[in-house]
């Protein structure tokens, strides 16, 4: 060839050469030219400048060593698989820092048909796969949304619907789509839909409450907010509908609330207030007028801190502020000031009022404990004046709880048994007592704290030389049962000392009264005597005669009387003592000659505290009924309970007692005999603080009732 056409082609070949360089290099792919071995053999200005070199730069060297910074070729690279299969290959890749390209490798053959290299081209698509990935999670977002999401037309025909729209209304998106909106929403007709557009599109954006009809025919509330979206040159609308039951059940369950809350406020006996932290008090329940005397009215707006005195404001007010930083107060004593401007006791527990996840107010319940307080003031009074009053007492007193220990005891109780009083304090109480009656000290305890009855014991100290006279009663109750006794003993030796002093002079006076009335006796005898020799010397004169009988009915008079004094010389004598009522009438019964009267006796295991002397008693008023009641044929002796004592009754069938003798048979000197008999059955009983009357009805015979106290009556179950 000639070399002017060498040269010529030459030029041709370098024009075309650059004219392909600048063609490719205004192109935004990556274009690199590689041999077998992945080496760079050339590149396009786009390929250097994604990795901010120059294509001279890069060239000789390995696509994977400058994008990937690998040593090795890329697992799955399109370019080599490409020139493995003779076939284009294209992947997404990624490289180190993060971009993300595609990668598509053609092979180019020789004219043989072998593989001498590949061309490869890749383009960034880093934002486009960001794009689609959020594309990705918006979609995403929008079919997982608990809100139904619609994309309308301007006919109200669906153009998209997520997937709760599908899930609540019982349809699948293809049935949904091609919708219209009056197919859902009955209310919304065609002209109601057109309107709400018009607005809608207007405003950019509107809300509106209506119903949404699912495939069941089921109504389901909804809120929808439509918002107008420009799509290119047509308008679209976003509806996002929200089911409304949840909160219609909430607002429902809220106002439900708020009404019980308000009639709970409302019947309390508590007053019941709140206030906001801006404002005063914006709810103050009716109770305020009973506690206060001021009526709801009146303290509406008003400044609770007005109302208080002022020695409680500086508490209140720490009280408010706790509460202002999310605290619960309980129990807090505030005073306030009455409407008649006394002052009044109120605990207040407070809780904050949250909104939004804010404090924005205070809710008080105050309870007025005025009366509460003055009873507590009162009792502590009142247990300052006992504590005074058993501590100086010249009793014992003793308190002690189920396990027999000693929780207090007096000084006197000290200085009784010579003893440090601390020292015997959490101790056994059968270190106070001698040890002969510890048993029986410890049965009497038992039986207080199991029949909260109260019961006494008397014994003799050799320890101290001193008798004492011991009352144990329940103190303190628990749980439905007796915790502590508190035993009170007193000194009774003096009493005793003196009774047996009266015990000796009685003895001494009963000596010499039966002395006397046995001189005084022989003296009658002798007198009587001297009346029959004087009946047989003296002349029979009537007159005489009458005299003489009437000295002999004096002398016999005498005579009973003195004999009735000895029969009753022990009354009072002896100490007073527990008696069974059925045996002793049984013996007073059984001392007398009933003949055809038939004695029935009614009363049971009934005991009394009474004189020795008590069958006397009966023994008399049995044999009243025989001796005066003229036609009795029964005697009845019967008890029944009263007060914690006990009425015994003796009754018979006579003729009775006339209404004007009830009161006069007691009397000394009164009855057709020796007139002592039911005067001195009243002065026996007497004794010990039991009564005897006479209630019967004259001609149905006669009827007394001995009326027993409490406290000398027992059952035989109650016997210690």
């Amino acid at each position: 060839m000639p070399i002017d056409e060498i040269k010529e082609a030459e030029a041709a070949l370098r024009a075309s050469e650059k004219e392909k360089r600048i063609i490719l290099d205004s192109v935004r792919e990556n274009i690199t030219f590689q041999d077998t071995s992945l080496r760079i053999l050339w590149a396009n200005r786009a390929a250097a400048e994604s990795i901010a070199m120059k294509p001279d730069d890069i060239v000789g060297r390995h696509c994977y060593e400058l994008w990937h910074q690998r040593t090795l070729p890329c697992p799955g690279c399109p370019v080599a698989m490409a020139m493995t299969t003779q076939q284009p290959q294209s992947a997404d890749m990624t490289t180190p820092d993060g971009r993300a390209w595609f990668v598509s490798g053609y092979p180019l053959l020789d004219e043989a048909g072998e593989v001498v290299g590949a061309v490869e081209t890749t383009l960034d698509i880093t934002e486009r796969r960001r794009s689609r990935d959020l594309l990705r999670m918006i979609q995403y977002s929008i079919d997982r949304s608990g809100d139904l999401i619609f994309w309308l037309e301007e006919d109200g025909r669906f153009i998209y619907v997520n997937d709760a729209a599908c899930s609540l209304l019982g349809f699948c998106r293809d049935e949904l789509v091609g919708m219209r909106v009056p197919d859902i929403s009955p209310e919304l007709s065609p002209a109601a839909w057109e309107e709400a557009w018009r607005n809608i599109t207007q405003q950019k954006s509107g809300i509106i409450r209506t119903v949404h009809r699912t495939r069941t025919g089921d109504e389901i509330p909804v809120e929808i907010r439509g918002t107008m979206v420009m799509i290119g040159d047509r308008p679209v609308v976003c509806a996002i509908a929200r089911d409304l039951r949840e909160r219609i059940q909430a607002e429902e369950a809220v106002r439900t609330s708020e009404e019980m809350f308000r009639m709970i406020a409302q019947r309390s006996s508590d007053m019941i207030y709140t206030c906001y932290h801006e404002g005063g008090i914006t709810y103050i329940s009716p109770a305020v007028e009973r506690i206060l005397g001021y009526t709801p009215d009146e303290l509406i707006g008003k400044k609770c801190r007005d109302y208080l005195l002022e020695s409680s404001r500086d508490a209140w007010q720490r009280c408010y502020d706790a509460v202002a930083r999310g605290e619960t107060i309980e129990g807090e004593m505030i005073e306030f000031r009455r409407k008649d401007g006394s002052a009044a006791v109120i605990e207040v527990s407070e809780s904050p009022i949250v909104l939004h996840g804010k404090v924005v107010g205070v809710q008080t319940v105050g309870r007025d404990i005025t009366e509460r307080i003055k009873a507590k003031k009162a009792l502590e009074e009142s247990e300052r004046r006992f504590r005074t009053l058993v501590e100086s007492a010249e009793d014992a007193v003793v308190i002690i709880d189920r396990a027999g220990r000693v929780t207090y005891l007096n000084p006197y109780v000290g200085r009784l048994l010579g003893r440090d009083r601390a020292s015997l304090h959490g101790r056994s109480f059968e270190g106070l007592i001698p040890a002969e009656v510890v048993e029986q000290a410890k049965d009497l305890c038992k039986k207080v704290f199991d029949s909260e009855n109260k019961a006494s014991i008397a014994f003799f100290d050799p320890r101290i030389n001193r008798w004492a006279d011991v009352t144990v009663v329940p103190l303190h109750r628990e749980g439905g049962r007796v915790t502590t006794l508190c035993a009170i003993a007193r000194d009774m030796t003096e009493q005793k000392q003196l009774g047996q002093a009266v015990l000796r002079a009685n003895e001494k006076l009963q000596l010499l009264s039966s002395i006397t009335r046995h001189d005084i006796l022989n003296q009658i005898t002798a007198l009587l005597a001297y009346v029959t020799l004087l009946k047989d010397e003296v002349p029979q004169s009537p007159e005489i005669q009458r005299y003489i009988d009437l000295i002999e009915q004096l002398t016999h008079r005498i005579e009973g009387q003195i004999q009735f004094t000895r029969d009753y010389e022990d009354m009072g004598v002896k100490q007073p003592v527990w008696q069974n009522v059925q045996q002793t009438v049984e013996q007073a019964g059984g001392s007398l000659s009933l003949g055809p009267v038939d004695l029935s006796i009614e009363t049971g295991t009934l005991e009394v505290f009474a004189d020795p002397m008590l069958e006397k008693v009966f023994f008399n008023l049995i044999s009243n009924s025989i001796q005066h009641g003229e036609k009795v044929t029964a005697i009845r002796v019967s008890a029944r309970g009263r007060d914690g004592g006990a009425v015994i009754l003796v009754e018979d069938d006579g003729r009775g007692v006339p209404d004007g003798m009830k009161e006069e048979i007691f009397r000394k000197g009164v009855g057709k005999h020796k007139g002592y008999g039911l005067f001195l059955a009243k002065e026996i009983l007497s004794i010990t603080g039991i009564s005897i009357h006479e209630c019967g009805r004259e001609g149905e015979g006669a009827r007394f009732a001995i009326v027993v106290p409490a406290g000398i009556a027992r059952t035989r179950a109650q016997n210690p």
